[in-house]
């Protein structure tokens, strides 16, 4: 399993440690493997930068990809996207979770503009991301229109979505409806 932050994050942000706690005290083996990406620059990522890491993170292994679930909050999502796009035929990962996903934010800033022009070749992210989930919020301070940023994430990704009344932008030190989604992903594999 791999994680991909959100803007600013380091792997002791947010709910990251939470995570990783909460899943190896599990008594399964199934979650032993977690990754949180230390991502380049994550004050200011650049697109090209956080790609190149993320596929590094991934590895090119079919078999190991195959078994691994990637999780993207926020511009990692748009880093998992742009990873999953230049995957070669036939390669593809178990389940993607796509927390705080989006495709456009309500007001963007100079150095998030790359990140939010359009995706070359979703049809292959659909099928190289696996099962694919995306948790939102209804009150997510970057995406206002949620309703609207749910129905992008079904259209084009297929994504099922997961709408947390007042998760804002899941930058807490905890996240429990991750942990309750990674279990049916687990359990649907």
């Amino acid at each position: 399993m791999i994680v991909i932050p959100r803007w600013s994050g380091l792997p002791a942000s947010d709910w990251y440690p939470w995570l990783t706690r909460t899943l190896h005290a599990e008594p399964t083996s199934v979650f032993s493997e977690l990754v949180i990406g230390d991502m380049p620059q994550p004050d200011a990522p650049i697109v090209a930068d956080w790609v190149a890491a993320t596929l590094r993170l991934m590895g090119n292994d079919v078999k190991t990809l195959a078994r691994t679930v990637l999780i993207g909050h926020s511009v990692g999502c748009q880093a998992i996207m742009r990873s999953l796009a230049q995957l070669p035929p036939g390669s593809a990962v178990l389940g993607t979770i796509f927390v705080a996903g989006w495709f456009a934010v309500d007001s963007p800033w100079p150095a998030i503009e790359p990140w939010v022009q359009p995706i070359a070749n979703l049809e292959r992210v659909k099928r190289a991301a696996g099962q694919t989930t995306t948790i939102l919020s209804d009150n997510d301070p970057f995406t206002s229109d949620w309703q609207e940023n749910r129905r992008q994430w079904q259209a084009q990704i297929g994504a099922a979505v997961t709408i947390v009344p007042g998760g804002k932008h899941f930058n807490g030190a905890t996240c429990p409806v991750l942990v309750d989604t990674l279990h049916q992903m687990i359990g649907e594999a």
